[in-house]
């Protein structure tokens, strides 16, 4: 497993919008850095989350102890879902 390169999170909503976009904007908490600009309301709160799913998803596959046939599949799709996250698939 890579180490992760993406910004850390915290990330925060801003409808403050930026200098090269009107609206809602992804920040870094600190305000500092704008993550990404968004149309809609719920894509933003699905972004600003994403920081906290990733670190929570990873954290429940390395906590897994046993493994049966149906969580090894959800298991499979979830280091997959982690691996593109990285940028890796």
């Amino acid at each position: 497993m890579s180490e992760t390169k993406f910004t850390p999170g915290p990330w925060v909503i801003s409808n403050s919008g930026s200098a090269y976009m009107e609206g809602t904007i992804i920040l870094t908490s600190d305000g500092y850095r704008e993550i990404a600009g968004v149309w809609q309301d719920e894509d933003a709160h699905l972004i600003a989350a994403a920081p906290e799913l990733f670190d929570c998803l990873q954290r429940c596959l390395d906590e897994m102890v046993w493994i049966g046939p149906k969580a090894k599949k959800t298991a499979e799709d979830s280091h997959a879902a982690l691996a593109k996250a990285r940028g890796e698939a």
